[in-house]
């Protein structure tokens, strides 16, 4: 099973050099498909909490799942 910290890596990883779409794709779909979608969230909602999503539009697929 991953890892938190490997996960916050993998996340801070698509953040800095701009793979938003392996983010909330590939990423995302790899935690869905294993029935641990909920890590995924709780990862993501550190770095909507600390502005590190601020100017990064987030998928409505996402959202709506995060809510």
């Amino acid at each position: 099973m991953i890892q938190s910290k490997t996960l916050r890596v993998a996340t801070e990883f698509c953040i800095k050099v701009g793979a938003i779409d392996h983010l909330f794709g590939e990423l995302f779909k790899m935690f869905a498909e294993a029935g641990i979608e909920q890590r995924y969230f709780e990862n993501l909602e550190a770095f909507i909490l600390s502005g590190k999503l601020r100017h990064i539009p987030i998928p409505h697929k996402i959202l709506t799942r995060i809510i």
